[in-house]
């Protein structure tokens, strides 16, 4: 497959779905490894596509089978809707370095109604909001509460009815704030409570 070809947004997605494959212990262990590694985006997928390669029983049309799913629409926030199965509604942006909580997203409530992408940095963050029209982003960046509105705004900028939730963990003696502006962001308390963050998700996006 060659990544060079494809879109900025396309390669978040890609990522994002080499990331959620299954693969053996160690291997998985060497994945974080190329994840925390000081490589730029295409080397790490680069990585993480010759790893898939050197793993037992590994399919010659494995990366083609990935790349069929990018031209189909899955790149683009969709998958294939089966009978029962409700659409989805649309994109969630996560701002997160390390891919834990993107992960823990995609097994909530709801999964089936929201994309979940992960994007490394404050920067990629707001390129996807504008990319892919997000309708949510959950930031779990370090950032100073007096940051958070002005974050908020740039993201409003690119995607006018974008909602935010902020991931925080309060300096000692301080109680973390439980909400901002009114139907622009949250702001939840770390460490995280997975029903928590998935009923202020749910509640922003139907404000």
């Amino acid at each position: 497959m060659d990544i060079r070809r494809l879109s900025e947004a396309d390669k978040y997605m890609l990522y994002g779905l080499l990331l959620r494959r299954k693969r053996p212990a160690d291997a998985e262990l060497r994945v974080l490894e190329i994840m925390r590694a000081p490589l730029n985006l295409d080397q790490k997928i680069d990585a993480i596509l010759a790893l898939h390669r050197g793993l037992p029983g590994a399919s010659p049309g494995e990366e083609e089978q990935t790349a069929e799913l990018l031209r189909v629409g899955y790149g683009a926030g969709l998958r294939p809707d089966f009978p029962g199965r409700p659409k989805r509604r649309g994109r969630v942006v996560v701002a997160d370095p390390h891919p834990e909580v993107t992960r823990l997203l995609s097994k909530c409530s709801l999964r089936w109604q929201l994309e979940f992408v992960q994007a490394e940095t404050a920067k990629q963050a707001l390129y996807l909001v504008r990319k892919l029209r997000a309708r949510l982003l959950v930031c779990n960046l370090p950032m100073p509460p007096d940051d958070r509105e002005a974050f908020a705004r740039k993201c409003r900028e690119r995607q006018s009815q974008i909602k935010l939730v902020f991931l925080a963990a309060p300096a000692p003696g301080e109680r973390a704030a439980e909400s901002g502006p009114p139907n622009l962001y949250r702001v939840l308390p770390k460490p995280i409570n997975l029903n928590q963050l998935s009923e202020a998700m749910r509640e922003l996006l139907e404000s």
